[in-house]
């Protein structure tokens, strides 16, 4: 479970005399999605600590916002606000960076090796495979434009289909089927033998 910035849990977070009638549900979603959305985050931001930031942020919109939806809405727009934080991150993260190049100088790339998760009954040899693949995955996904590989993760990670890939981009069908194609022709590119 992911450890919440300064102890926010978001269900606990509502305001002082706000009862929630599906604030068991809601725990229960977000455990069942926090990693999933926490690898999505990490994937697109480079390191635990911003992906962290994403994930809490898009959890407490989503609380203050959408609580009241009915359940069957609540993955689409949890996942609507993630992507729309990611976004505005990396809009950020450029501004940030063309402001550093202007002065001269430039910021650390701070990019964590993908985590150990080599299985224990697996031989070495097993190990070393699977850590380079997924090393090169992880290392392909994060090269892909941001729209490509929001479409690919969305698509490939989530199961979305178009039309719901679509709103939560918030751009048309024709267009995520644009971005998931070219990054998935990017991804067999890049991955070359290890593309599955």
């Amino acid at each position: 479970m992911i450890g919440y910035r300064d102890g926010n849990n978001p269900v606990a977070c509502l305001r002082t005399g706000v009862v929630l009638e599906n604030r068991h549900q809601l725990n229960t979603f977000f455990v069942a999605e926090e990693q999933k959305a926490f690898k999505v985050a990490r994937f697109s931001v480079g390191n635990d600590d911003d992906a962290l930031d994403v994930i809490q942020d898009a959890m407490l919109k989503f609380v203050s916002k959408y609580a009241h939806k009915a359940e069957t809405e609540w993955k689409p727009l949890f996942y609507k606000i993630i992507y729309s934080h990611l976004t505005d991150f990396h809009r950020r993260k450029n501004f940030r960076s063309g402001i550093m190049r202007f002065f001269g100088r430039s910021e650390s790339d701070g990019g964590d090796e993908v985590e150990n998760i080599a299985s224990p009954h697996a031989a070495p040899e097993e190990d070393i495979h699977l850590s380079e693949s997924l090393s090169g995955l992880h290392q392909a996904l994060e090269s892909l434009p941001l729209r490509q590989q929001q479409a690919v993760l969305m698509r490939a990670w989530h199961g979305f289909d178009t039309k719901e890939t679509a709103n939560i981009m918030q751009v048309s069908d024709g267009s995520v089927k644009t971005h998931y194609s070219r990054g998935l022709a990017r991804l067999k590119e890049l991955l070359g033998e290890q593309w599955p």
